[in-house]
């Protein structure tokens, strides 16, 4: 038995199971199950893909990285390549993509050789222009958005944390960015001064400033 004769066997009683599998056994698709079930596989990612724009980075700037950046939606599937919108429609197959990749190629040549005499350049300035403020004023929209996010947390950093006098002991973590691997994880030290926004606290080495209410900045008994 060659091996086409043991690939025919095989699709037979592949086909076989699938005739006769009971309606209560999922472990087998047919054609039409397994088409239904990829469309919605597509439809599904395509979802994810519209709401990722929707995570904690959204809330906090008021728009998608991407559109902060770039100064417009993200696009997805054959609109992120440039295909024009009236032929993406048709698309079933990836050989599709193929042949309109090839006339789009085909016809931009022929454009330049039939431009050759005289070519006449379009002046893009003012389109130009125009996604550039586009892409500024979505920066600082994020910028402003990032403002008020700050002003928030403060509030609620405000709230959580009391309010601390002069001589109280304190305990600082360090951050482990900051801290050596010999170092210790949290400094003991005292509120020597006051200001409006900072607290001068004293240590067994030096004096310093922190933030007056800091995640950081915990009081000890």
């Amino acid at each position: 038995m060659n091996s086409n004769e043991m690939r025919q066997k095989f699709y037979n009683a592949l086909s076989d199971l699938l005739k006769n599998k009971r309606e209560d056994n999922k472990s087998f698709l047919n054609k039409e199950e397994y088409m239904l079930r990829l469309q919605e596989v597509k439809l599904a990612k395509e979802k994810i893909g519209k709401k990722s724009a929707k995570d904690y980075r959204y809330i906090r700037i008021g728009r998608s990285p991407y559109e902060a950046m770039f100064g417009c939606p993200v696009r997805l599937g054959v609109a992120s390549v440039g295909f024009p919108l009236d032929e993406t429609t048709n698309l079933n197959q990836e050989e599709d993509i193929e042949e309109i990749d090839n006339d789009i190629n085909i016809r931009q040549e022929d454009d330049i050789e039939n431009n050759l005499d005289g070519v006449q350049l379009t002046n893009n300035e003012h389109l130009i222009n125009i996604r550039q403020d586009e892409i500024l004023n979505d920066r600082q929209l994020s910028a402003k958005c990032l403002e008020n996010q700050a002003k928030k947390m403060i509030k609620k950093s405000n709230k959580k944390f009391e309010d601390l006098e002069v001589g109280v002991n304190v305990r600082v973590s360090i951050p482990d960015v900051d801290r050596a691997r010999g170092s210790p994880r949290n400094v003991l030290a005292v509120i020597i001064k006051q200001k409006t926004v900072f607290s001068n606290i004293y240590t067994q080495e030096r004096t310093f400033f922190l933030a007056k209410k800091n995640v950081f900045f915990s009081k000890t008994s």
